[in-house]
């Protein structure tokens, strides 16, 4: 339980820091709760879910049907992170709990469908294929990649269209 909560605090953290620099860069769209704030939530609240093993699938599926009932909802700002924001809402990365944490739901209905009692299903072995050190260097540095490829393909954008994607 500590273990996610450090790493689930740890990536919030990160969208945090995403969110103060988009701030200061775009604050007409700053990233409220994009991507990694959805992923370090998510990984918090995960070992509340792990007790439900393959039936997370009935709850993520509720959640992905709430996602599409409340679309397109206004409301209070303080349930943005739900799926309800105001009308006026704008953001550069919004993944919202509802309806993306079902889908993480589904991830560990299906690992612990594949995996039950955290061992493989003989039926379903794995196919080992040797990855190239370059694919496993990406795999490893999979969060710093993500971190630096979009300020890297805004500026690429910004070069070839010679206007400023961002407003200061």
């Amino acid at each position: 339980m500590i273990k996610f909560l450090k790493r689930g605090l740890s990536i919030f953290s990160i969208g945090l820091g995403i969110t103060a620099v988009t701030w200061f860069f775009a604050p007409k769209s700053a990233i409220i709760f994009g991507t990694l704030h959805l992923i370090g939530l998510s990984i918090i609240l995960a070992p509340l879910f792990f007790r439900f093993s393959v039936k997370n699938i009935y709850i993520a599926a509720a959640i992905i049907l709430a996602g599409l009932l409340i679309q397109g909802v206004s409301g209070d700002p303080a349930l943005t992170i739900i799926g309800i924001h105001a009308p006026d809402f704008s953001t550069l990365d919004y993944k919202p709990l509802i309806p993306w944490f079902g889908y993480f739901l589904a991830g560990i209905a299906f690992s612990a469908f594949m995996y039950p009692n955290g061992r493989e299903r003989s039926r379903f072995k794995s196919i080992k294929i040797p990855a190239p050190e370059f694919i496993q260097l990406i795999g490893r540095h999979s969060l710093i990649i993500y971190l630096v490829h979009q300020p890297v393909i805004i500026l690429l954008l910004s070069l070839i269209s010679g206007k400023m994607l961002l407003s200061f």
